[in-house]
């Protein structure tokens, strides 16, 4: 198997006179193993390629070096002529038991969803001027707004941008920084971010709704408007101004954090109880909830309101009515030791191992702390 490639804005990998033909089964995989990515795909704009074969769909995934975070777009290929492939790597969508990082990547795979024989040739990844990997906030901001009146905040672990002329710009920025100082604090082993933490506010709760399909467009995906008063895809969180709850608007924390922590500890956003957990726990610590100790206590009485800890820590997304639950769970994982100490693996995607111990020492835990 042999092929032409050429990499335009890293190293050239290699430079072959016949395309890659693959014959491939029906949910094949296909690691491109002599295209050795470098760690420098995160100043690239595009990845191209020239394909024919069957009809059908396949998947291009950039993935990191185990396989656990991937980048990826899906390819629909209508006839079994020549096609020319052009991929934005900044809307190819995230996977993964963590959430994937441009400098990580270092394999080119294709995933087939349907069996058939494939020519594949003249992969190039292209640099752009003023175009990176990354998604920047000013092509966010015009890809989100519809109005030329954008504001925004733009700091390194952080960007925040609206529309709305109500919300108070400077106050939100200072109530994220302590967020952030925070969360730093509490875990002091996390590392500069990926890229900054976004969040959009929305003037109106239409144009709130309308992005989040319309931006699922770009990822050549579909999503529904969201509805939830707050939302997050691909590390980008998004809410919108309403007066009456006013620019320190709960939400807006809880959103926020998602992204922080997927840009800084590669933690994927996808409803999981970490995630969930974390931003329940720093929202309430910033807003406090008069009736949350109640809400606990009905929890532990009651096992029909809570889930087994080892299905709560699956990984698979869990229901809003427990949030609750896995915000006590990461709140003894701060306080005490010895599960502070598991911080850093769990963030990296692996899960808790002594399930007993661990359900023993949550109910000890929340029945000492929410009396």
């Amino acid at each position: 198997m042999t092929r032409r490639l050429l990499v335009l804005c890293l190293a050239l990998t290699a430079a072959r006179a016949e395309p890659l033909k693959v014959s491939a089964a029906s949910n094949g995989f296909l690691r491109v193993k002599s295209v050795a990515i470098t760690n420098g795909l995160a100043i690239c704009a595009s990845l191209s390629f020239r394909v024919r074969g069957a009809p059908g769909a396949f998947e291009v995934q950039l993935l990191e070096d185990d396989g656990r975070a991937k980048f990826w777009w899906r390819v629909d290929l209508t006839d079994t002529n020549d096609t020319a492939v052009i991929i934005s790597l900044r809307f190819m969508r995230r996977d993964g038991s963590r959430s994937p990082r441009w400098d990580n990547v270092r394999h080119l795979g294709i995933w087939f969803r349907n069996s058939g024989t494939f020519f594949f040739d003249d992969f190039v990844f292209r640099s752009q001027a003023g175009t990176t990997a990354e998604l920047g906030a000013d092509e966010l901001a015009r890809i989100a707004f519809h109005s030329a009146s954008v504001r925004s905040v733009k700091k390194p672990e952080m960007v925040v941008l609206t529309d709305s002329p109500e919300l108070e710009l400077p106050k939100l920025e200072a109530h994220l920084d302590k967020f952030i100082e925070q969360a730093r604090r509490d875990l002091p082993f996390l590392g500069a971010p990926s890229a900054p933490a976004m969040l959009l506010v929305f003037a109106s709760k239409s144009d709130y709704e309308e992005f989040t399909p319309r931006f699922a467009k770009l990822l050549n995906s579909t999503a529904a408007p969201p509805k939830v008063n707050g939302y997050t895809i691909q590390a980008i969180s998004t809410s919108y101004w309403e007066p009456e709850k006013g620019t320190l608007r709960p939400v807006y924390l809880h959103e926020f954090t998602h992204s922080w922590f997927e840009r800084v500890a590669a933690l994927p956003n996808g409803g999981g109880w970490l995630q969930e957990g974390l931003a329940s726990h720093y929202q309430l610590l910033f807003h406090p909830q008069e009736d949350f100790a109640e809400i606990v206590r009905r929890g532990l009485a009651d096992p029909k309101r809570r889930l087994p800890l080892r299905e709560l820590c699956s990984g698979k997304p869990i229901p809003m009515n427990r949030y609750w639950q896995a915000l006590t769970v990461v709140r003894m994982m701060l306080a005490v030791p010895k599960y502070r100490e598991q911080l850093p693996a769990l963030l990296a995607g692996n899960q808790p191992t002594d399930w007993d111990s661990l359900a023993h020492d949550w109910l000890a835990f929340c029945r000492e702390t929410w009396k």
